[in-house]
């Protein structure tokens, strides 16, 4: 029989968790909620409340949550839950996607049935579950009233069959795009795709703000969001780390005019962010052409099984389903308002009725 514990701190539960590789995620990793709660856990003024599930004294799942109790509109109590990667709604943090329950491999439907009444008791009013898919262990953890919040779209390339084969499934102008103009880009100098140390960190991503500003008219980075990184790269001092940052730089005559973002987690790699100098040349798509290399050195690797560009669009149109080709994965992302009783749930209607 599977036991419930609950923990107000992640030393007690990170060797457990680490052994927990089902439905992980970068996302729901020991290492990226830690210092995801470090960053913003006291900005956002929340309690730590992580659920372990075991099975005698070997932690089998893992879900971290925290919980805000405030007045709502109305002055009455209002328990809040959500999940330790986002703050719903203010976009006061980084994203963080793919929100489940961590679990032994072959505990997946052991750890759903034993949350689901320890879930129902928990006093929550409300819990967001933000960027959640549809093979989500959660999902089946939720038995009251749900409302969709948002929804959009990601997408994930598979990347162990042949390189020559997926890009030959892409559209022509996405090929062009990805792969065929790398000729008219060594054509404008010497061309060097090079790994920054993490070292570099801070001024790979004064780079990338510059770029991403000069673009969208603001940095990606703020100061909270760089500190967040830090923390996380200075978990590699420990030697457990299942993760590796990549800081892709290309240049031309050892001038930076493109630079991604990505963190090899487990058997995937996440692209988190990019910019790129869109004033370079007019017939060069830089941000394709960086992601066109890095896809191709994910095919190329054996340790890598998918290429993940996660949610969002591009700014004028839905790019990343151009990368879809003969092995990607269109993922259907939602982020979902669970009530615990009808109650509640009746008591939202009404207010977001006679706005409010």
């Amino acid at each position: 029989m599977l036991t419930i514990q609950y923990h107000d701190d992640f030393e007690s539960v990170e060797q457990g968790w680490r052994g927990c590789t089902e439905h992980q995620t970068l996302f729901n990793s020991v290492d990226w909620c830690r210092a995801w709660w470090s960053t913003w856990g006291n900005a956002v003024g929340k309690q730590l409340n992580i659920i372990s599930i075991y099975d005698g004294s070997e932690m089998v799942g893992v879900l971290p949550l925290y919980k805000a109790r405030y007045p709502n509109s109305w002055g009455l109590p209002n328990n809040q839950w959500q999940i330790v990667g986002s703050h719903y709604p203010s976009g006061l943090t980084i994203l963080s996607e793919y929100s489940d329950i961590a679990v032994r491999k072959g505990y997946g439907d052991q750890v759903t049935q034993a949350l689901l009444e320890p879930l129902n008791k928990l006093g929550y009013a409300t819990l967001v579950t933000p960027f959640i898919a549809p093979d989500s262990l959660l999902r089946q953890c939720l038995s009251g009233p749900i409302v969709k919040l948002s929804e959009g779209f990601g997408v994930r390339v598979g990347t162990q069959g042949e390189w020559s084969g997926y890009l030959s499934s892409l559209s022509k102008s996405t090929r062009l795009k990805t792969f065929n103009r790398r000729k008219l880009l060594e054509s404008t100098g010497s061309v060097a795709l090079v790994n920054q140390p993490v070292t570099s960190l801070n001024t790979f991503f004064e780079q990338l703000n510059s770029f991403h500003a000069a673009r969208w008219g603001n940095p990606c980075f703020g100061e909270l969001s760089q500190s967040f990184y830090q923390t996380l790269v200075g978990s590699l001092d420990k030697g457990d780390m299942l993760f590796r940052p990549v800081l892709s730089t290309l240049t031309v005559d050892e001038s930076v005019i493109s630079v991604l973002f990505n963190i090899e987690f487990h058997s995937v790699t996440y692209n988190i962010q990019a910019g790129f100098d869109q004033s370079f040349h007019p017939k060069l798509a830089l941000g394709s052409l960086h992601l066109g290399y890095a896809i191709e050195e994910a095919f190329a690797r054996q340790d890598i099984k998918h290429f993940d560009l996660l949610f969002g669009e591009g700014k004028n149109t839905f790019y990343k389903h151009n990368y879809l080709g003969n092995s990607g994965q269109l993922i259907p992302f939602s982020t979902q308002l669970a009530f615990d009783n009808y109650f509640s749930y009746c008591r939202y209607r009404l207010k977001r009725l006679i706005g409010r």
